[in-house]
């Protein structure tokens, strides 16, 4: 049997194109909570690890949400966190009263004073997640601001946040290049993965650590600044203070180092953990396994696991078991709170 070389390269295009077009998808989301049964993937597919992971969108008591930071290393103060929520307050107490769907600007100037922005979208606003096998694009209604992202599954991610809205005197973009590479709660091989970090939530985290960039206008004044930027995403089928009793997350660099830990209590009891270490780009540990990270406070208001008393305490400690690569210690201070909410919704 005799082959033709240019039409197996042709097929194979094409089949390539099928398999995009079949696996992109756009959703459309109106800013009401969705009247019936809503499906959370805590499965991964191939590809789409940024994407609408409750469908057809979140109910009354599921939960979507994408977050972004910038923590700034040319000053000792800036920084920027921008949200973008699919939920009511009953499902995740970080969401507004007044909005099924919202979006929060927050952060700090050089002199470590705090600026707070919540968009407002109309009711009859809709938001818009244009999903990819390696990318994604979302624009949040009526409120100027949107985000999108390429090459996902890579080591090299891109990310680009706009930001357009005069009523507020916001106006700006926050970019960012990926220099660690994404990963799941328990690893970094992105197909088929499991993406429950306790139970009932899913995590992605698309970047760990990026060169990131700020360009802004807040009310006239300009901010710019360079720094480490982080993006990962949660989301839920089952109200948030239902399924978790307490959790501590953070990421840092550390020269080399881009860490990322998550140490929660269930409300069943149980210790769920996931730590993540990469060294120039190279994935050390990617994993849920029971102590590969532990994670506890220290400095006063110490005690463990945190009781709803109890103010913040002055830092953690982190610790990460790199098997036979050996231990890595982190000391994390406090600084700047910027938003503060316990599991049970108070300020």
């Amino acid at each position: 049997m005799i082959f033709s070389t240019s039409s197996m390269l042709h097929a194979v295009a094409l089949s390539l194109l099928y398999i995009t077009a079949a696996t992109a998808r756009v959703f459309q989301i109106p800013n009401t909570p969705y009247d019936g049964g809503s499906v959370a993937q805590f499965k991964s597919s191939i590809g789409k690890l940024d994407g609408q992971k409750v469908t057809p969108w979140p109910n009354q008591t599921s939960f979507e949400w994408w977050y972004f930071d910038v923590a700034s290393t040319s000053s000792s103060n800036e920084s920027i966190i921008v949200t973008f929520y699919q939920s009511t307050p009953e499902a995740f107490f970080g969401a507004r009263n007044d909005s099924f769907l919202s979006a929060s600007v927050v952060g700090t100037y050089k002199n470590g004073s705090v600026f707070v922005f919540y968009p407002h979208l109309s009711e009859t606003a809709s938001v818009t997640v244009d999903v990819g096998l390696n990318d994604v694009a979302a624009t949040w209604g009526d409120t100027g601001i949107g985000f999108e992202g390429s090459g996902i599954l890579g080591r090299r991610a891109k990310y680009l946040i706009a930001i357009d809205n005069p009523e507020l005197g916001l106006q700006g973009s926050i970019t960012y290049q990926a220099r660690a590479q994404a990963h799941y709660p328990c690893t970094a091989k992105l197909s088929f993965a499991s993406e429950r970090i306790v139970p009932n939530v899913g995590w992605a985290n698309a970047v760990p650590d990026a060169e990131a960039k700020v360009e802004l206008k807040v009310r006239g004044e300009a901010i710019s600044f360079e720094g480490s930027g982080y993006h990962d995403k949660n989301w839920g089928d089952k109200p948030f203070v239902d399924t978790v009793d307490s959790w501590y997350w953070g990421h840092a660099v550390l020269g080399a180092y881009s860490v990322v830990w998550f140490d929660a209590v269930g409300v069943d009891g149980k210790e769920y953990v996931s730590g993540y270490v990469s060294k120039n780009g190279r994935v050390m540990q990617a994993s849920c396994k029971p102590g590969v990270v532990n994670v506890r406070p220290y400095g006063g208001n110490d005690r463990y696991p945190p009781v709803k008393s109890l103010d913040y305490p002055e830092g953690f400690t982190i610790y990460f078991d790199l098997g036979h690569t050996g231990k890595l210690r982190v000391n994390a201070r406090q600084s700047v709170v910027l938003m503060a909410k316990d599991l049970r919704g108070s300020q």
